[in-house]
């Protein structure tokens, strides 16, 4: 196994998944990366290529909420160890995307999972924060890690997700910018964004876009589709926005 050349020592985890059925084949970091503010920090897990870590792209992994752990990626979704919803028995993922990607796990924002704030006002967050929070972690990793500041970054995660993404993607390219103005020595190498079930506006996505989408795979007939926007209808999630309802709304969507 090739060794990175810098890696931080103490962030190094030595043995991951004990008493379980699955290896690493790779090596795992875990450990913590600055947020914008000294009173908070963001907790990450880092688990190296299993093919080529010094040239495969570095994969950064957002689950949504907000609020919702990236730990839920890392150990149910795509992560080298996963483990089933009815089992508590860890097991070789063969489909893992550290097989050919540099897996990057973040949770954010400060409070969730094992990341840290010191109190509650520090736990207070909107899009634009966290994409703050997020860019200074990042420039962060690359202080600890930087052999991959070479590498292609992608940017990848899922439901509210969708607002963490192109928001954190925007902040990249200001800092390019900034950087490429002022004589700056960090160029983060962006390539790209995966946005996978995401939600990106409230008005469209989610509860709104429900009934298109069931009726396009042939879950919902076209009379009850037809009715259903015929009427106006229109939901929303967790109620965010008034919904559009009536006695046939609430009939159709029965």
């Amino acid at each position: 196994m090739i060794v990175a050349l810098y890696f931080p020592i103490e962030d190094l985890v030595e043995n991951a998944f004990p008493g379980t059925n699955c290896t690493m084949k790779s090596h795992m970091f875990s450990g913590y990366l600055d947020a914008l503010t000294s009173r908070k920090e963001l907790h990450y897990i880092l688990v190296e290529s299993e093919d080529r870590f010094n040239t495969d792209p570095v994969m950064i992994w957002f689950n949504g909420g907000p609020g919702c752990s990236s730990m839920l990626g890392m150990f149910m979704e795509n992560g080298p160890c996963v483990v089933d919803d009815d089992s508590d028995v860890f097991f070789d993922n063969p489909y893992s995307w550290s097989s050919r990607l540099n897996m990057l796990y973040i949770e954010g924002p400060a409070g969730v999972g094992y990341s840290w704030a010191r109190d509650a006002a520090d736990k207070k967050f909107n899009d634009q924060t966290s994409a703050d929070d997020f860019l200074t972690a990042l420039i962060h990793f690359y202080k600890k890690f930087p052999e991959f500041k070479k590498n292609e970054l992608y940017i990848s995660g899922e439901s509210y997700a969708g607002i963490y993404i192109p928001y954190l993607a925007m902040r990249i390219h200001q800092h390019n910018q900034q950087q490429k103005t002022h004589g700056g020595d960090l160029h983060i190498n962006l390539k790209g964004v995966l946005i996978g079930n995401g939600c990106t506006d409230w008005e469209e996505d989610v509860n709104p876009a429900m009934p298109d989408f069931f009726y396009m795979h042939n879950v919902l007939d076209y009379n009850s589709w037809k009715q259903w926007h015929d009427n106006g209808c229109k939901t929303y999630f967790q109620n965010i926005y008034p919904s559009v309802v009536s006695d046939k709304c609430e009939e159709i969507e029965n």
